[in-house]
């Protein structure tokens, strides 16, 4: 199983982001566990800019502990077992265990940085609010999970997460602050005999769903299953690249501007303007693809 799904990655910093300018709020991860379990996962940090300090920092985070978190409850109710098909099945407690643990770790990390300054709660609002996409795979059952916004696409089904009122995404480090209850919620789970290829993205994938798009320098972009096509899968790069050339922002001079300037013989009148770019938000994406001939 270890070797069934190819899995490759990418992110790019939103073109609002490189104009502040600021990092990637965006991070991703993912693991093969022994068994051949595939855990995956893609975080946004949340940029509320009251009080965001650095969302990133918990998005990483997030990538890091998630997957790992995740296998370790499953394990503890069964997944080592032949048939642990209900192991991931919605109304299992493992993921409010789950939930549990991972709030637990952020506790104790938000308390370690509070010695050096800053109060509980500043602290997790600026550091620690990020969303989580996520996949896991085993060799009998697929399980796509999310706390918050993104994308899923199954086997070319495409499934947006959101938005949410106010676009405000709940996100798993808010039950730190908060009662309400922030499950992880189950969108999709299938036999995974029957999952040829995956994307999970964070929200800015949205944007690259649309057919026709062109990219600020004149040519098409293509569609979105370049994303898991067999290029993508032998260059590690190809997936950071071709979200680099959709977020270039091409410079071009103001023809009317420099005509203006012609007239009134003054060259500062001439304008140099920056195209659009096609991500304005920090985008990222995951993919899977079964290994042909498994």
């Amino acid at each position: 199983m270890a070797q069934a799904f190819k899995i490759a990655g990418g992110s790019t910093v939103g073109s609002d982001h490189l104009n502040v300018p600021k990092n990637s709020h965006d991070a991703f991860n993912w693991k093969v566990f022994p068994g051949g379990v595939i855990i995956g996962v893609v975080c946004d940090g949340l940029g509320d800019p009251h009080v965001t300090i650095a969302s990133e920092f918990g998005a990483r985070l997030g990538s890091l502990i998630i997957p790992e978190v995740l296998y370790q409850a499953a394990m503890s109710v069964g997944l080592a077992q032949a048939n642990h098909a209900d192991v991931l099945h919605p109304d299992n407690p493992m993921w409010e265990k789950a939930k549990q643990n991972i709030i637990s770790q952020y506790r104790n990390i938000i308390l370690t940085m509070t010695m050096s300054g800053g109060s509980f709660s500043e602290i997790a609002l600026g550091y620690f609010m990020h969303t989580t996409v996520g996949v896991i795979i085993t060799p009998q059952i697929t399980v796509f999970f999310h706390i918050g916004d993104g994308v899923v696409i199954v086997n070319d089904d495409v499934n947006v997460l959101g938005p949410f009122p106010n676009n405000q995404p709940p996100c798993v480090a808010q039950a730190l602050l908060s009662e309400k209850p922030i499950p992880f919620q189950i969108p999709i789970i299938m036999p995974t005999a029957e999952l040829d290829h995956f994307l999970i993205g964070t929200d800015g994938v949205g944007n690259l769903l649309e057919d026709g798009l062109v990219m600020p320098n004149g040519k098409p972009l293509g569609s979105i299953d370049q994303f898991w096509s067999d290029k993508a899968l032998k260059n590690a790069d190809f997936i950071r690249r071709r979200l680099v050339l959709a977020n270039q922002r091409i410079a071009k001079i103001d023809r009317e501007s420099v005509q203006q300037a012609i007239k009134a013989g003054n060259a500062n009148l001439a304008r140099i303007v920056k195209g659009k770019s096609l991500l304005n938000d920090d985008t990222t994406i995951l993919v899977g693809v079964r290994t042909r001939g498994e």
